[in-house]
């Protein structure tokens, strides 16, 4: 998995975080484990920044590289 993830930080209709994810693999995404472990990493740094409140004041769109996350996580 070398695509990167487009992610629009906002809120939904409660005002909860919310993350709308783009780009995720669809139907028949075929991974091994280390991509799994990077798809994983990146959605969890995805949720720790929606955890945090991000998009909350007004929405934000962030790309994330799976590989840089996964640099930074070890």
């Amino acid at each position: 998995m070398s695509k990167t993830l487009i992610v629009k930080h906002t809120k939904d209709r409660n005002g909860n975080p919310l993350a709308c994810v783009h780009n995720l693999p669809g139907e028949g995404a075929e991974f091994n484990a280390q991509g799994l472990r990077r798809l994983a990493n990146l959605l969890n740094t995805i949720a720790d920044e929606c955890d945090s409140g991000a998009g909350l004041v007004h929405a934000e769109t962030r790309t994330y590289d799976p590989e840089l996350i996964a640099e930074a996580r070890a």
